[in-house]
């Protein structure tokens, strides 16, 4: 469950019914600058894309288990708020919007059309 407003993230355990906090705001390990959509992966994890921080957090059961640093190939490409996933685990994204017109516009070259790119984040072996 996500809480932008209060900036929580937390894990429902509906057997036990229990719910845990995972994380908390910031910069640093085990911490996220703001919460945005998750995105279902593989082997039952899930992406946080920390847009503000400028990093995807990789989340399994109840905690994150790894991080996308903003040096890493996907995000380097401009991949900073990904879309979804497929049923591989490849991130679906758009690369970042580059005008047409020059300084200060946005227009894209056909405007309905929209490139899709894969990226593969490379997820830790977790066993689930």
């Amino acid at each position: 469950m996500t809480d932008a407003r209060e900036t929580k993230l937390s894990v429902a355990d509906f057997a036990k019914q229990t719910i845990a906090r995972i994380g908390r705001a910031g910069q640093g390990p085990n911490e996220y600058s703001a919460i945005a959509s998750l995105i279902a992966l593989v082997n039952d994890s899930t992406l946080l894309p920390d847009v503000r921080g400028g990093r995807w957090l990789i989340l399994h059961v109840a905690g994150i288990v790894a991080i996308a640093a903003p040096d890493s190939p996907p995000l380097r490409a401009g991949a900073r708020n990904p879309l979804g996933a497929d049923s591989s685990g490849h991130v679906l994204t758009t690369p970042p919007v580059r005008s047409l017109e020059g300084a200060g516009t946005t227009k894209l070259g056909a405007e309905d059309s929209l490139l899709i790119r894969t990226k593969s984040i490379g997820l830790p072996a977790i066993d689930s």
